[in-house]
């Protein structure tokens, strides 16, 4: 009797255990690599959406808080800076380019981001790449009640050029919290990366407090 034969009939002596081995096996290989992917692919976005800055400067508190709120648009704010304190920092002569970010109101579920034109303009999220807007576009004027969406949140949330929209106070959607503003969109940001967080940037008086 050779051994494959040996083999061969100890697996099917015991069928039903092997069976389940070998799902046991299978399953844990799987389970490996989905936890690897997700992995590989979350450290992957961490560390190439850097928004094109060198430096991020905010309120005293977290500064892991403050990274992740400013670059990512997760956690809560940790607060502004004064509007004064923004412009003595843009007029600093080492200072190349200053852009100011604030959130903390929503459009139904959707962070909106607070910000100048200069950010479309002059930021270049990646190394020769900057934001670009989809055909029939504009960038917000910098006094106007005016927002340009992201594609993603555009997209969900049926947005296109002309539609006014009223925000919302605070992360978390609630109508009973609308703006009494409303802002005119003037353009939609052309899809750069597939990633789950979207810019809808807007300026409103509160912004400069």
């Amino acid at each position: 009797m050779t051994l494959p034969l040996i083999i061969y009939r100890s697996l099917r002596q015991h069928a039903l255990s092997t069976l389940i081995t070998a799902g046991s096996i299978a399953l844990a290989c799987g389970l490996l690599m989905c936890v690897w992917m997700v992995k590989t692919q979350s450290q992957t976005a961490f560390t190439q959406t850097n928004a094109g800055f060198d430096a991020v400067l905010g309120a005293r508190g977290s500064k892991l808080q403050l990274v992740l709120n400013a670059i990512f648009h997760l956690e809560a704010s940790a607060g502004n800076l004064a509007f004064a304190d923004y412009e003595a920092i843009k007029r600093h002569p080492a200072v190349k380019a200053a852009i100011p970010i604030a959130v903390g109101d929503n459009l139904r579920g959707y962070r909106l981001v607070g910000t100048v034109p200069e950010l479309f303009e002059t930021v270049e999220y990646a190394p020769g790449k900057k934001y670009t807007l989809v055909a029939g576009g504009k960038i917000f004027g910098a006094d106007a009640k005016e927002a340009v969406a992201g594609s993603f949140a555009a997209q969900r949330l049926g947005l296109k050029v002309g539609d006014a929209f009223h925000p919302f106070h605070g992360l978390a959607y609630d109508a009973k919290n609308e703006h009494a503003d409303s802002y005119t969109v003037t353009g939609i940001l052309a899809p750069r990366i597939r990633r789950r967080i979207a810019w809808s940037g807007f300026r409103c008086g509160a912004c400069r407090r």
